[in-house]
Protein backbone atom coordinates (compact mmCIF):
# COMPACT_ATOMS: atom_id res chain seq x y z
CA UNK A 1 0.00 0.00 0.00
CA UNK A 2 1.25 3.49 -0.83
CA UNK A 3 0.98 5.39 2.47
CA UNK A 4 1.27 8.76 0.75
CA UNK A 5 -2.31 8.34 -0.56
CA UNK A 6 -3.69 7.60 2.92
CA UNK A 7 -3.80 10.67 5.13
CA UNK A 8 -4.80 8.80 8.32
CA UNK A 9 -6.72 5.77 9.51
CA UNK A 10 -9.75 6.22 11.74
CA UNK A 11 -11.70 3.98 14.07
CA UNK A 12 -15.42 4.67 13.69
CA UNK A 13 -17.82 3.42 16.37
CA UNK A 14 -21.53 3.71 15.71
CA UNK A 15 -24.19 3.99 18.42
CA UNK A 16 -25.25 0.37 17.78
CA UNK A 17 -21.74 -0.80 18.75
CA UNK A 18 -20.53 -1.56 15.23
CA UNK A 19 -16.90 -0.57 14.61
CA UNK A 20 -15.19 0.13 11.31
CA UNK A 21 -11.69 1.20 10.36
CA UNK A 22 -11.44 3.49 7.35
CA UNK A 23 -8.67 5.42 5.67
CA UNK A 24 -8.95 9.15 5.08
CA UNK A 25 -8.09 10.17 1.51
CA UNK A 26 -8.36 13.44 -0.36
CA UNK A 27 -11.36 14.19 -2.53
CA UNK A 28 -8.86 15.18 -5.21
CA UNK A 29 -7.43 11.63 -5.24
CA UNK A 30 -10.95 10.22 -5.29
CA UNK A 31 -11.95 12.36 -8.27
CA UNK A 32 -8.65 11.95 -10.14
CA UNK A 33 -7.86 8.27 -9.49
CA UNK A 34 -10.72 6.24 -8.02
CA UNK A 35 -13.64 7.65 -9.99
CA UNK A 36 -12.09 7.00 -13.44
CA UNK A 37 -11.04 3.49 -12.39
CA UNK A 38 -14.54 2.74 -11.07
CA UNK A 39 -15.97 3.97 -14.37
CA UNK A 40 -13.65 1.66 -16.32
CA UNK A 41 -14.56 -1.26 -14.05
CA UNK A 42 -18.24 -0.60 -14.71
CA UNK A 43 -17.65 -0.73 -18.46
CA UNK A 44 -15.47 -3.85 -18.29
CA UNK A 45 -17.88 -5.71 -15.99
CA UNK A 46 -20.31 -5.93 -18.89
CA UNK A 47 -18.00 -8.47 -20.55
CA UNK A 48 -16.86 -11.56 -18.66
CA UNK A 49 -13.69 -11.87 -20.73
CA UNK A 50 -12.33 -8.75 -19.01
CA UNK A 51 -12.51 -10.14 -15.46
CA UNK A 52 -8.71 -10.18 -15.05
CA UNK A 53 -8.52 -6.49 -16.01
CA UNK A 54 -11.34 -5.69 -13.57
CA UNK A 55 -9.47 -7.53 -10.82
CA UNK A 56 -6.27 -5.63 -11.64
CA UNK A 57 -8.04 -2.24 -11.56
CA UNK A 58 -9.71 -3.02 -8.23
CA UNK A 59 -6.36 -4.13 -6.83
CA UNK A 60 -4.86 -0.78 -7.87
CA UNK A 61 -7.45 1.05 -5.76
CA UNK A 62 -6.92 -1.29 -2.81
CA UNK A 63 -3.13 -0.94 -3.00
CA UNK A 64 -3.32 2.87 -3.04
CA UNK A 65 -6.20 3.51 -0.63
CA UNK A 66 -6.91 0.29 1.30
CA UNK A 67 -10.16 -1.66 1.61
CA UNK A 68 -12.27 1.08 3.19
CA UNK A 69 -11.86 4.81 2.74
CA UNK A 70 -13.64 8.16 2.99
CA UNK A 71 -12.78 11.58 1.61
CA UNK A 72 -11.99 14.87 3.26
CA UNK A 73 -15.33 16.33 2.07
CA UNK A 74 -17.58 13.43 3.09
CA UNK A 75 -20.21 13.37 5.85
CA UNK A 76 -17.94 10.98 7.76
CA UNK A 77 -15.11 13.52 7.70
CA UNK A 78 -17.44 16.23 9.00
CA UNK A 79 -18.53 13.87 11.80
CA UNK A 80 -14.98 13.73 13.19
CA UNK A 81 -15.56 17.09 14.92
CA UNK A 82 -19.30 16.93 15.57
CA UNK A 83 -19.80 13.28 16.54
CA UNK A 84 -22.85 13.27 14.27
CA UNK A 85 -22.91 11.47 10.96
CA UNK A 86 -25.60 13.23 8.95
CA UNK A 87 -26.86 11.20 6.00
CA UNK A 88 -29.95 11.45 3.82
CA UNK A 89 -33.03 9.81 5.35
CA UNK A 90 -32.80 7.09 2.68
CA UNK A 91 -29.41 6.15 4.20
CA UNK A 92 -30.54 6.22 7.81
CA UNK A 93 -30.49 9.92 8.63
CA UNK A 94 -28.45 11.16 11.59
CA UNK A 95 -26.24 8.78 13.62
CA UNK A 96 -24.10 9.40 16.67
CA UNK A 97 -20.54 8.23 16.08
CA UNK A 98 -17.21 8.22 17.87
CA UNK A 99 -14.37 8.75 15.44
CA UNK A 100 -10.77 8.55 16.60
CA UNK A 101 -7.55 8.63 14.66
CA UNK A 102 -5.80 5.28 14.87
CA UNK A 103 -2.33 5.56 16.30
Amino acid sequence: MNPSKIKATYRIEYSNGMVQYKNLITDEDYQRIIKPIDSAVGQLNIHKEYSSQVHSLKKTIKDLFGDEYFTDVSPLFLAIKTGKLILPESQGGEHKVKINKKK
